[in-house]
């Protein structure tokens, strides 16, 4: 079902059962439960529910992600504190927090954000990390990350 892609998956009522349950309940019957734990490392499922719940879910049917933390947050803040598709043109840290000046992606306005944190939703590379006022010990943690550009099977 999953080769070659997932274009070909099921839908609805053709989905299998055991495919709709938490990951949990499928260890059990299919004697997995002593690998859990290195599924869970290996595959990202750790990053979501414990074996007792799901990134799947049947009454859903949807995958949870990382979307669903930034909505939550934006929930909990409200629409006048959260800035989507903007990018920072500058920032300065001082002892009261940080200030961020971002510019909005549509219509070119600047904003100017003065916060005592800030959450930024971008990969932690320097190359990406530039408009940030990082100073050199701070560079150096970055810099040790890269992207990965091939695929397990590659």
């Amino acid at each position: 079902m999953l080769v070659p892609g997932l274009w070909v998956f099921p839908e609805g009522a053709d989905i299998p059962e055991s495919l709709l349950m938490n990951f949990g309940e499928f260890a059990t019957p299919h004697g997995i439960e002593a690998a859990l734990p290195t599924i869970f490392i290996s595959t990202g499922l750790g990053v979501g529910n414990s074996p007792t719940g799901s990134r799947w879910t049947a009454s859903s049917r949807r995958r949870a992600g990382t979307r669903d933390i930034y909505d939550a947050i934006a929930t909990l803040l409200g629409d006048d504190d959260v800035l989507y598709s903007t990018t920072v043109v500058s920032s300065e840290r001082d002892e009261d927090g940080v200030t961020v000046t971002v510019r909005n992606r549509e219509d070119g306005s600047p904003t100017t954000i003065h916060a005592a944190r800030l959450l930024t939703a971008i990969p932690p590379f320097v190359d990406l990390l530039g408009p940030f006022d990082f100073d050199w010990q701070e560079e150096a943690v970055f810099s040790q990350w890269s992207t990965r550009t091939s695929t397990p099977w590659s």
